[in-house]
């Protein structure tokens, strides 16, 4: 079984990982759309500062389920034309690591995922933002908002959700979905297009208005 390595990240960042821009500034150069050496900011360090608490809700949650999912890693390999080759996945495409997933859970779940990407393909922010937790353990979602609304101004961006499994779940309101997703990013200032392939996982909380994206995570 190998290893996952999961990073705290804004769901904005996780959906445009690669896509060369900085979303905390109004303008983009093609310097920032080579993502080989990302500076560290004054406001980056303030920010792992204030999520040293996330860090450890995220944690708890993850320990609070019972079973680790086998996992491979994504391989980023380019073609000649420079997209990232999207290799045939392990996934089920249902539940592949816990039965114990309710059908009905699932449903609701996907659901909500499906709408997030579509949302977010249509760049339209109240509809994406209504699939997040105002409450999230993982993000700050005012601060998501503002992100998200900066990528839609300066990003043309498609996502497409390739494959996903149902990792974990807790009977208190919790759960897990693993997915591989395709993104397809164009820098609207330069015209620079990126192509990546991003396996995450994704924590659902259950909220008295149905089920909401709390936390993202990029599995390395």
């Amino acid at each position: 079984m190998m290893k996952r390595t999961f990073s705290i990240i804004l769901v904005s960042s996780l959906f445009l990982a690669g896509c060369g821009t900085s979303l905390n500034r109004a303008t983009v150069d093609e310097k920032t759309a080579d993502m080989a050496v990302k500076k560290e900011t004054t406001a980056d360090i303030a920010e792992k500062e204030e999520n040293t608490d996330t860090q450890e809700k995220v944690e708890a949650i993850e320990e609070s389920s019972a079973v680790e999912p086998e996992s491979e890693e994504v391989p980023e390999s380019e073609d000649g034309s420079g997209a990232v080759i999207v290799p045939e996945s392990s996934m089920s495409g249902d539940d592949a690591v816990s039965g114990s997933v309710p059908e009905e859970v699932k449903r609701e779940v996907m659901a909500v995922l499906k709408e997030q990407i579509a949302a977010y393909n249509a760049s339209q922010l109240d509809r994406y933002m209504n699939t997040l937790s105002k409450n999230a353990v993982g993000f700050d979602y005012e601060k998501e908002k503002l992100h998200m609304q900066t990528a839609f101004e300066q990003l043309d961006s498609k996502m497409e959700l390739v494959d996903h499994s149902f990792d974990k779940y807790d009977e208190q309101g919790f759960v897990t979905v693993i997915t591989l997703v395709k993104a397809d990013n164009i820098v609207k200032a330069t015209g620079k297009r990126v192509q990546t392939v991003m396996q995450n996982a994704n924590i659902f909380q259950k909220e008295p208005g149905g089920w909401k994206m709390t936390a993202s995570l990029i599995i390395e």
